[in-house]
């Protein structure tokens, strides 16, 4: 079974995981128990039957005992069903949501929302067992009658026999009658739990088939042979018209041909269509009407990044062979040879789970350097410089795209394409784009004991004057792992108030060890970190974060409305936060929705593009106001324009706050008051862009001339 991409989130669908435990159980039990469905009415009627025999009539009073009580657990059965039904989406319900903040358990304890989620975990489980107990209700009281059944029958029978029909009660049949009453017992009593195990059989198989019959990847979605176009055309739409459902087109009157060999570049601001385009030419989205061709074979980079638990090499090969030349000469293409330098394994380092071991930008070239190994006919690459060093971004922007090598420049607006065809394009052998490496950032957790002293004392703005808020990092010695290499290495500077800071720096350099260090998801190894002359190490965790913002470089939102995703403990109201959105350019959006604030959020917001989360995220912290905010790559997924507006508004609304930016790309912190420059755990240079670029050497000059942007920095 191939499954669409569009039916693996959303309210309805079935957790797998519980599929797997709990339904396939119930099916293997009823499987065990199939033969008493015959067995036990064939008890009864023998039973009854010979009753019959011994006690005349009597019998059939008792046979109506047994029919009212099956009457009444078949009644009571219905219920039970749908007491089971409502318990297994419960059920559902809190894996799905634990399965969430497990798996983005660092935002969640960046953000301090433990207690939230926490009680979002109470409050489904609750639910659950309110579910639990209205079942086990049912199924105890159905027992009940079915269990007390055997002497309601023998009661009943006894006193119609000598009391109706005047029969003289003998020793031999009453022992007799006794017998066959017991041979009754077990069938009766056996009864509620076969007539439980069936119905919750069937209704295990209803969701492994609501599972299976989920819409299916249609292959006639991509035609993949057609002998009317030319050997040299790669791919064709044709008045192609695209949508996530059958009644709502996303991408209209979609033309567009490309040749082999052809390098194409779509651009377009955020949510306009462009990640859409690549799931139209996988097959994923709704042909609604038109023509695709895609000729050979087709390797696709998603713009979320997808690793596997297993070696560096493993991820890359995919199951194909190795080739030593080959894998190497990927392996240098996508910038990955520093980084494996720094694995004791090498690429033979295990990734871990969901790639925890690997920063943003180190999953982002393994998936690129998957792409180009797999030697496929076509590459869809979607945003593949986001997440790396800034030298070069070529695809939100068209002012940033090497024209001359490219064949074609698409600019996509509101699911419509417009295409610009440069026939003189130079080959790329002209060219070399090298990926740069980056941090890596690991996902480390915290324990310990948190000290209460200074407790609420961290950036209470309503006592203070707005801007009081300084920074001081005092010899600060940062390791992920205790008695491991420290990654932030004596780390000395202040930060005045309402600063706005860059932080660059090549792989390895600690730009979002910083971060970690600040937000104490591991403790120091030495030194300490002020803010307004506090220690940050005296005062409760939960104090700390819920007083810094972070806007991280990978977005999660969390099923559920989206006014609880922007204000998760209530403390705005609804005018705030429609300020908010406007800000970021996301009012429009959000005001065109169902339900608008009261929206609902699919899993990992999947119904939102990649940058229009990102755009969330910052709207968020918009909200909160915190006085220091930390953007780790916040800008990487949206157009060159929607930046250029954020940092107008970060200007503008962040001015009495402190911003530390993470950047790849250099343009984003070039209007920063300083830049720090990070190299191997040391601040090397920390002054102002110009400043920095005025000696002619130096790591940020060398950036900046990497990335074209010295003209501008010496003006």
């Amino acid at each position: 079974m191939r499954r669409r991409l569009q039916t693996k989130t959303g309210s309805g669908v079935v957790d797998i995981s519980n599929l797997l435990t709990s339904d396939i159980y119930n099916i293997l039990w009823a499987a065990f128990q199939v033969n008493k469905l015959w067995i036990i009415p064939i008890q009864i009627v023998v039973a009854v039957w010979m009753l019959y025999i011994v006690i005349d009539l009597a019998a059939f009073a008792g046979l109506s005992v047994i029919v009212v009580s099956m009457l009444a657990s078949y009644c009571l059965a219905k219920y039970s069903g749908d007491a089971f039904v409502s318990l297994m989406q419960r059920k559902d319900d809190r894996l799905g949501v634990i399965k969430e903040v497990f798996g983005a358990i660092q935002i969640v304890k960046l953000n301090a929302w433990e207690d939230k989620f926490a009680d979002k975990i109470r409050h489904v489980r609750s639910i659950e067992l309110s579910a639990v107990k209205r079942y086990l209700y049912l199924g105890a009281v159905n027992i009940t009658i079915l269990w007390s059944s055997p002497l309601a029958v023998s009661a009943v029978s006894f006193s119609v026999y000598a009391i109706v029909m005047g029969n003289e009660l003998t020793a031999a049949k009453v022992f007799t009658a006794i017998a066959l009453f017991n041979a009754l017992r077990d069938p009766l009593r056996d009864l509620p739990s076969v007539i439980q195990t069936f119905i919750q059989a069937t209704i295990s198989i209803d969701r492994f088939s609501d599972y299976l019959s989920f819409d299916e990847f249609i292959p006639t979605n991509v035609i993949r042979d057609d002998a009317t176009l030319p050997a040299d055309v790669s791919l064709d739409i044709e008045d192609g018209t695209f949508g996530w459902t059958k009644n709502m087109a996303l991408l209209k009157n979609i033309n567009l041909t490309v040749k082999k060999g052809d390098l194409v570049i779509v651009h377009g601001p955020v949510g306009s269509g462009k990640s859409s385009l690549c799931s139209a030419l996988l097959g994923e989205m709704d042909k609604l009407a038109g023509s695709v061709f895609v000729r050979g074979r087709v390797a696709y980079y998603s713009q979320e990044t997808w690793i596997q638990n297993m070696t560096i090499r493993d991820n890359i090969l995919f199951g194909l062979p190795y080739i030593k030349e080959k894998y190497f000469k990927v392996i240098a293409a996508c910038g990955l040879l520093p980084d494996l330098k720094q694995f004791p394994g090498g690429d033979s380092t295990e990734i871990g789970q969901k790639g925890v071991n690997l920063s943003g930008g180190q999953k982002a070239r393994v998936c690129l350097a998957r792409a180009c190994y797999s030697d496929a006919d076509i590459l869809l690459l979607d945003s593949p410089l986001a997440a790396v060093d800034a030298i070069v971004q070529m695809t939100h922007s068209a002012d940033i795209i090497t024209n001359e090598a490219a064949n074609m420049k698409m600019l996509m607006e509101d699911g419509k394409l417009t295409t610009t065809r440069h026939e003189g394009a130079l080959p790329r052998s002209s060219y070399t784009l090298p990926v740069s490496p980056r941090l890596t950032k690991d996902d480390a957790g915290h324990s310990g004991d948190v000290k209460d002293k200074d407790a609420g004392r961290l950036i209470e703005e309503e006592e203070r004057e707005e801007g009081r808020v300084s920074k001081d990092f005092q010899d600060v010695v940062f390791s992920y792992k205790q008695d491991g290499a420290a990654v932030l290495k004596g780390l000395s500077f202040n930060i005045r108030n309402n600063e706005k800071i860059g932080i660059v720096g090549r792989t390895g350099a600690g730009k979002s060890s910083l971060t970690m260090a600040l937000f104490r998801i591991n403790e120091l190894v030495s030194g300490r970190i002020l803010i307004d002359g506090i220690d940050i190490a005296t005062m409760p965790l939960r104090t700390l974060r819920s007083n810094l913002s972070i806007i991280p470089q990978s977005p999660v939102l969390f099923k559920g409305s989206l006014r609880a995703y922007m204000d998760p403990f209530d403390e705005f109201t609804d005018a705030d936060i429609w300020s908010a959105l406007e800000k970021v350019d996301m009012k429009t959006q959000v005001s065109e929705l169902d339900g608008q604030l009261s929206y609902e959020l699919s899993e990992n917001g999947e119904n939102f593009s990649v940058g229009e989360r990102q755009m969330l995220c910052m709207a968020r912290a918009l909200l909160t106001r915190s006085r220091i905010v930390v953007m780790d790559e916040a800008t990487a997924s949206i157009d060159h324009a929607t930046e250029k507006k954020l940092q107008q508004m970060i200007n503008r609304d962040f001015q009495d706050a402190t911003v530390l930016t993470i950047a790849h790309r250099l343009a984003t912190v070039l209007e920063s008051d300083r830049i720090m420059v990070l190299s191997d755990g040391r601040v090397v240079e920390f002054d102002s862009p110009r400043e920095l670029v005025k000696n002619g050497k130096g790591v940020f000059y060398e950036l900046a001339k990497e990335g074209g942007y010295l003209a501008r920095l010496q003006v």
